[in-house]
């Protein structure tokens, strides 16, 4: 059996005396955070961009199909996050984008009309008051003191002063060669996130472009680097810019820009401290810790149910998350709780080199289905420090996995262009040596969906493999013979209705769920002939299954989560559930009466069904994308997209560790901490150093009441800090 060992980690924080590294002390940043959706007020599906101010929120939509405006500024009241409501709203000529906010005033961006400036005083009654007609299609918008900066899109960059908000006037301007979505200032400089600059080769591509403008009326261009740059944001000399990847720039040296880092996926960028908030369509809101700008990490998010990310501004301890669906009725203005510690531990991991998609696990193995990067063999004698044995290169990116004693079955999906359909070879893999593991076999066959799974039967002589309907035909599951590895054939097909199935191993019976019939029981004593044994009805979008001893436990869309007792399939009764959650999730492992999630952007979320007809969400972490989960010994190990494979101890957390808070005088630096949850040790480690290791400081606290303080120097170079229970 595997063993983690767990500990309780505080707050991070890093600081620099200049050695090597010219960052200052910041504050500390969170642990692994478990936000919390605390108030929902539905919108309109088209949503541009918000803002914050005080106890408002300012938000812009497109085309509203319940008012039939073509695009229109929103005043919402968010004094009470639980209950946020709409005050008033002006409907304005064309589809409206970024919004800025000072005093009386609202400076809306307004695609092929403009800036357009709004009278706020009354909320319930916006008035248009100003504008000025740019030459392009202006996107965003910025205001330093009495001047706006307009992203005018194949225009490039237009300043305006607004000092008389009924007349604004053009100042100056910079032709663009690309279409610049998004704009940041910071001090002499505007920093533009330009979608379609063209590159050297003359092919399109997305660049950061960095603007002088300390002379308005002639901005001038500097430097520039090529990004996926749909968003900005800057912070000293740290520029953040994000698309289909975040990536962290140093422009210190404005006309020569440094890539330092990336972080996937991106998505529409707010940077607030010293945390980055990523809106991505379907991931949702991600929360990335960026007080070390070399190695972002991802320490929180949330995808709300049924709806799409779109864009997110901070004020405080609430991050304000508008999304928006594919039908009207599932947009809204979501306010997130910000505080909450994740109460699941993450208690290791290793970043493998793709994109961490799906993993099995077998002995002390652990086999990661990781995109364009194959199939990866790690290591699990110590679980909570995988280690790479060896990989290899799938014939097309890597979607399953499956594995039993030295085989390994991983499936690759392709588009096959001009046609509705993936293409799904399975590939039949000898790995009795991790480090070279050699293709036996391949079963090819096609799909119209690349949502499915992979499992194997307690043997590995048969595959079962889930697929989805293929132009308008049924779903299916095909089953594998894999007895002549070198050989696999298909034996045996059973249809389904859905596009997306999921599957389970219960002893010698196939659980099969279905979105568009529920749940399905199969008979598999005879592999080449499934018989149907029972079904359930649990119709819903995005229906999973997992299993254990008598019960299977089902999470949809439609209905939130599921259990029920499936010992005679022929009579399936519900035993418990719960609307509150089990939206959207990709996978579930049972262990007991616990039940683990991967919940996509929502990380890591744990179900304690003890009480069978009350399940409850107890806990979860969201520092994870979380595409796949196996419960394995006392160690939950998830897929976690971009930063490989994550591993959790299968218990909450006792307690949550205090937040460090750091201040600096000279070459001084004084941490502390609230002592009022228990007692912790003090470790730093050296970020510059070869092999960075925790180590304890020797300095004793100094307690004052509930807070205990340590004061260090930091002559020794740049330190990261923890808190960690004796």
């Amino acid at each position: 059996m595997l063993s983690c060992r767990l500990t309780a980690l505080a707050r991070f924080a890093w600081a620099s005396s200049g050695i090597g590294l010219a960052f200052a002390v910041v504050s500390a940043t969170a642990i692994d955070l478990a936000p919390k959706l605390v108030g929902r007020l539905e919108t309109s599906l088209a949503v541009a961009s918000i803002t914050v101010a005080g106890s408002r929120a300012y938000w812009t939509s497109g085309f509203d199909p319940q008012t039939g405006f073509m695009g229109a500024l929103h005043v919402g009241d968010v004094s009470n996050p639980t209950a946020p409501h709409l005050l008033g709203s002006l409907e304005l000529p064309r589809a409206a984008g970024g919004i800025a906010v000072s005093g009386d005033f609202a400076y809306v961006a307004v695609e092929s009309a403009g800036l357009i400036v709004v009278k706020i005083t009354d909320p319930a009654a916006p008035v248009r008051w100003g504008a000025y007609n740019t030459s392009g299609s202006a996107y965003d918008v910025v205001l330093v003191g009495n001047l706006a900066y307009v992203a005018d899109g194949e225009a490039g960059l237009v300043v305006v002063d607004v000092t008389d908000p009924a007349s604004p006037r053009r100042v100056g301007s910079l032709d663009g060669s690309g279409e610049v979505h998004q704009v940041a200032v910071s001090g002499h400089y505007a920093y533009l996130a330009d979608r379609y600059w063209a590159g050297t080769d003359m092919q399109p591509d997305g660049a950061l472009r960095i603007v002088d403008v300390t002379n308005p009326a002639s901005p001038r261009h500097v430097g520039r680097h090529r990004a996926q740059a749909g968003s900005v944001a800057v912070v000293g000399n740290m520029a953040y810019v994000s698309g289909g990847t975040m990536q962290v720039f140093d422009v210190s040296d404005p006309p020569n820009p440094k890539l330092l880092a990336s972080h996937a996926p991106g998505g529409n960028l707010t940077l607030h401290e010293d945390r980055v908030f990523l809106a991505h369509p379907q991931v949702g809101l991600q929360i990335l810790d960026v007080s070390n700008p070399l190695s972002p990490r991802r320490i929180g998010g949330l995808q709300p149910p049924r709806d799409y990310g779109r864009h997110v501004a901070v004020q405080g301890r609430y991050a304000y998350l508008m999304a928006g669906g594919w039908v009207e009725g599932e947009g809204g203005l979501h306010v997130i709780d910000l505080e909450a510690p994740a109460t699941w531990e993450r208690v290791g991991g290793i970043d493998t080199p793709g994109t961490a998609r799906a993993l099995a696990v077998s002995g002390s193995r652990a086999y990661v289905a990781d995109g364009a990067a194959g199939l990866q063999v790690l290591d699990l004698a110590a679980p909570t420090r995988p280690v790479l044995l060896g990989n290899h290169p799938t014939q097309n990116p890597a979607e399953w996995v499956a594995a039993k004693t030295n085989i390994a079955c991983v499936v690759g999906n392709t588009w096959i262009t001009d046609t509705p359909n993936f293409r799904h070879t399975l590939e039949v893999l000898d790995a009795g040596d991790p480090r070279r593991p050699r293709l036996l076999g391949t079963y090819v066959t096609t799909g119209y969906t690349q949502l499915g799974s992979l499992i194997l039967n307690a043997t590995g002589e048969f595959a079962f493999l889930a697929l989805g309907s293929a132009s308008g035909e049924a779903g299916r599951v095909d089953v594998v013979d894999l007895r002549t590895r070198s050989s696999p054939v298909r034996i045996a097909s059973h249809d389904f209705s859905s596009m997306r199935l999921d599957q389970a191993i219960r002893g010698e019976q196939l659980l099969v769920g279905d979105g568009m019939a529920g749940l399905t029981v199969l008979d598999i004593r005879d592999p080449s002939l499934p018989v149907v044994l029972g079904s359930h009805e649990a119709i819903s979008w995005n229906l999973r299954v997992a299993t254990f001893g008598s019960r299977a436990f089902l999470s949809g869309l439609r209905f939130g989560f599921q259990i029920v007792d499936v010992d005679v399939p022929a009579r399936i009764s519900l035993l418990g559930s719960s609307s509150e959650f089990g939206f959207g999730w990709n996978r579930m492992a049972a262990l007991g009466h616990w039940v683990f999630a991967a919940a996509g952007g929502s990380g890591l979320q744990v179900v304690d069904t003890h009480v069978v007809s009350e399940p409850v969400l107890v806990g979860e972490n969201a520092a994870v994308l979380a595409n796949d989960l196996v419960v394995s010994g006392e160690c939950v190990l998830v897929a976690a997209d971009d930063e490989g494979l994550q591993v959790f101890g299968v218990e909450p957390r006792s307690s949550p560790a205090p937040s460090l808070a750091i201040s600096r005088a000279t070459d001084a630096v004084a941490i502390r901490w609230s002592s009022s949850t228990g007692t912790f040790t003090l470790q730093s480690r050296d970020l510059l150093a070869d092999s960075p290791e925790w180590r304890t400081e020797n300095t004793p606290a100094v307690v004052r009441g509930e807070i205990s303080e340590v004061t260090l120097d930091t002559t020794s170079g740049a330190r990261a800090f923890r808190l960690k229970k004796p």
